[in-house]
């Protein structure tokens, strides 16, 4: 071949591959009725043939990054509509007018499903391993979560990363939690001015949150509607005896029909318990099931707990004759004795599927320094699909942007959270040191929280009994499981009397002391001495058993070391 068709033929390939590349299109639009022309929340807009999609926002607005438009089709599909495909990307926004679709069943089917509703439900459990991926699969998901106070945005969290389900829906599970692994690869978050993170109430981040929303995960509807009680089914829980289970009626997806079956809790009659708590408690939902395979589509759950309403739904699309995760919501309202209220949105995206074991895939712990490291970068999120705002949610924008940019924020919280870990982990290294060196005093270590009004009221009740056991030779250490938004108060309070006599340490809540010495609650006293521990869970200060037994402690030690205990001077 001559020199001159080498570079011709180069030039040929090259040629095609930018062709390619100019065939990547973003997808924008609106779903709507055709006949009432309202938005259609909550779409499935999906390549055909594969699992890449994203769904539409609660007023049918949605963006799809397409890799080849050339040869790609997008079907949009919503329960009570016919689903309807795009074929041609004009580059300027569309709308989808979805057509309502109408639904004919026999006399007989209706009459047995008044009838027996919950035979359809267990039904559909048992027909799991048929409808869903049973081989391991691997998810690439958009998170978002906001909050806000009354009507003011208090903070935004957006994530992308995988989750990695191994056995697939192979297994059921009381939890199924328990049955994914989490590994966010991009991260951007707002700083916190909420509330609740002034009570120290903001975890880091939900994902966690939205795993148990999955109703197919559980594989049994007993355990997906009992994960949400006060207390969990024992061997005696019984469906018939707790829940009230209707047919509410059918609509269609997907050119399907589809069976609504209702159910609503009324209390507990097979175990005693408390009658506030019941009172309090109240769960109702809907599974739309389809009537040919049995697959749940979706599955919605309301339920209020201790005076907060929570409100979950799980989506779920076909592809390939198997079904798939598509979209989760979960949503909380908490109403104060002042009247305000506080609102949390956490939603999660599926935008594709990746079919197969990852014997590589490494989960993640969500804690400070895990968040620490992942990395946020502006240009990923240009082609990344997610889930477009509203224009109600573009209000977070403007309510965080009074001081500083978005942008900004994302980029300074993450170096925050370094300098975060790096602190609590160096707090953490010294106490352990101190508690290692120290071979002559008894060091007692008093985990608290300055967020908690219980934990600072209970030393200062105990001010006299610390100062007591300090003159006779014990080392107290005050160790702060306060996060970093907490810090000014930490600081402010551990000057003050009678803390300004101790020394400090903040080692944040996810330190390796807390999980050593398993402390479940902020206010809690163990003691060590010569670096070994002598009594993991003192009784609080106020109990006279607190001081009774470090007496006691100390005249043993005295009496096997032959001289007295003496206090450390700070």
């Amino acid at each position: 071949m001559h020199k001159t068709q080498i570079v011709l033929l180069i030039s040929f390939l090259l040629f095609g591959l930018n062709s390619n590349s100019f065939s990547q299109v973003r997808l924008k639009g609106t779903v709507i009725d055709s006949k009432t022309r309202q938005p259609v929340p909550y779409a499935a807009i999906g390549i055909i043939g594969t699992y890449m999609g994203t769904v539409a926002n609660d007023l049918g607005e949605f963006e799809l990054y397409i890799v080849d438009a050339d040869t790609s089709r997008v079907k949009v599909s919503s329960i009570g509509y016919k689903s309807q495909v795009i074929e041609d990307f004009p580059g300027k926004p569309v709308i989808v007018a979805l057509e309502q679709s109408a639904v004919i069943l026999n006399e007989m089917i209706v009459y047995d499903l008044y009838k027996e509703p919950l035979k359809v439900l267990r039904k559909a459990y048992r027909s799991v391993k048929k409808n869903y991926l049973t081989e391991p699969f691997e998810m690439n998901v958009f998170y978002r979560h906001y909050c806000k106070d009354d009507s003011t945005y208090g903070r935004l969290i957006e994530a992308a990363g995988r989750i990695y389900k191994p056995r697939g829906y192979s297994r059921s599970s009381e939890t199924p939690s328990n049955q994914y692994q989490v590994h966010l690869s991009q991260l951007r978050r707002s700083f916190d001015m909420s509330l609740l993170i002034k009570k120290n109430f903001h975890i880091p981040i939900g994902i966690g949150n939205l795993m148990p929303v999955d109703f197919v995960g559980y594989g049994d509807i007993r355990k997906a509607l009992g994960s949400f009680l006060i207390l969990k089914p024992d061997s005696a829980f019984s469906l018939r005896s707790n829940y009230d289970f209707t047919f509410n009626g059918t609509t269609t997806y997907d050119g399907q029909n589809v069976y609504k079956i209702g159910y609503q809790y009324h209390g507990r009659k097979d175990r005693e318990v408390s009658r506030t708590i019941l009172n309090d408690y109240h769960q109702s939902g809907e599974l739309f099931i389809n009537q040919d395979d049995y697959a749940i589509v979706k599955a919605e759950n309301r339920y209020t707990l201790f005076k907060t309403n929570y409100h979950v739904i799980a989506y779920y699309r076909k592809n390939n004759g198997r079904y798939i995760l598509s979209h989760v919501i979960d949503e909380s309202e908490n109403k104060k004795p002042n009247g305000s209220v506080h609102f949390a949105h956490i939603e999660m995206l599926i935008n594709d599927v990746k079919i197969g074991k990852n014997k590589t895939f490494k989960g993640q712990e969500m804690t400070h320094q895990i968040l620490s490291k992942i990395p946020y970068n502006q240009d990923f999120w240009t082609s990344y699909n997610v889930i477009k705002r509203n224009r109600l949610e573009d209000r977070i924008k403007t309510h965080l942007e009074r001081n500083m940019t978005l942008n900004k924020q994302f980029f300074i919280k993450q170096q925050q959270e370094l300098l975060l870990h790096d602190e609590e982990l160096n707090n953490t290294k010294a106490v352990e040191s101190f508690i290692e060196t120290d071979k002559e005093h008894i060091v007692v270590l008093n985990f608290w929280s300055a967020a908690s009004k219980t934990d600072v009221v209970a030393i200062k009740k105990a001010r006299k009994t610390l100062s007591e056991l300090k003159k006779r030779g014990i080392t107290f250490l005050f160790l702060s499981t306060d996060g970093e938004d907490i810090k000014p108060k930490w600081r402010e309070i551990a000057g003050l009397p009678p803390f300004d006599g101790y020394r400090h340490y903040r080692i944040g809540s996810k330190s390796s002391l807390i999980l050593q010495n398993d402390v479940s609650i902020s206010h809690r006293y163990v003691a060590f001495y010569q670096g070994k521990p002598l009594h993991l869970n003192l009784p609080l200060p106020s109990d006279p058993e607190f001081k009774d037994i470090l007496d006691n402690k100390i005249s043993l030690l005295n009496a096997e070391s032959g001289k007295e205990l003496v206090d450390m001077k700070f």
